[in-house]
């Protein structure tokens, strides 16, 4: 986060500069160690869940819109069902599952800055796609193709 307030900033080349270097950094540091964060992800997103569903029913004294905080609320929820299966430490994480992870982590992060609008549910919808597109190829690994050798040797 800190890494995206320097990149923000106008005209100072140098803070710029460590801003992106910042970002960079922690991307390669959340990708390198996704294997080890992956089952405590559930358990945040599940718990930002929780949060959001219960400040709707004090939306008002928030001044905040319950229909804000219930789509919020909707979206990490539809992020936590997808991350349910990592919630095991010893579930194998295939490539695609690892890069949707980094992807969905990325998308929670920088949803933060944006929690006082409706940019953060769709930040955090990006997530959401990517770890059902993971999903999705993890339900339908690729079939090895057939090659001339193997059908002639079931012949």
């Amino acid at each position: 986060m800190a890494g995206c307030a320097l990149a923000q900033k106008v005209g100072i080349t140098s803070q710029i500069a460590i801003g992106w270097l910042l970002i960079v950094i922690s991307i390669v540091v959340i990708a390198t160690t996704v294997r080890f964060w992956a089952s405590g992800f559930f358990g945040f997103i599940a718990y930002g869940t929780l949060r959001f569903l219960g400040g709707s029913l004090f939306a008002s004294s928030l001044h905040l819109s319950a229909l804000y905080m219930l789509s919020l609320a909707a979206s990490l929820l539809g992020m936590s069902i997808l991350c349910v299966r990592f919630a095991s430490r010893k579930t194998h994480i295939i490539r695609i599952e690892s890069a949707s992870l980094v992807v969905a982590a990325i998308c929670v992060l920088l949803a933060l800055p944006l929690m006082d609008s409706y940019k953060s549910v769709a930040v955090l919808n990006m997530g959401n796609v990517a770890l059902l597109l993971s999903w999705l190829a993890a339900r339908h690994p690729p079939r090895p193709p057939h090659s001339a050798h193997a059908k002639s040797s079931h012949v």
